[in-house]
């Protein structure tokens, strides 16, 4: 299910997905309850920390983090 979901933690459009409706309905409604059961985290990383990450710049804070 993690592959129809970003890094963010969103559900991915279906354009993205190449679902039709339906089926884009069932896994988003499925990723919903695994979230809703705690299979699934329903917090994730705030995409400046996964930008800065990607590039190894230092951030607001003045901490570095590896690639």
């Amino acid at each position: 299910m993690s592959e129809y979901m970003t890094e963010m933690g969103r559900i991915r459009h279906s354009s993205s997905t190449g679902l039709r409706p339906v089926n884009q309905r069932k896994v988003a409604k499925a990723i919903r309850r695994a979230i809703a059961l705690g299979l699934m985290p329903s917090v994730h990383r705030h995409p400046e920390y996964i930008k800065s990450e990607m590039e190894g710049k230092r951030t607001s804070s003045g901490r570095v983090f590896a690639s």
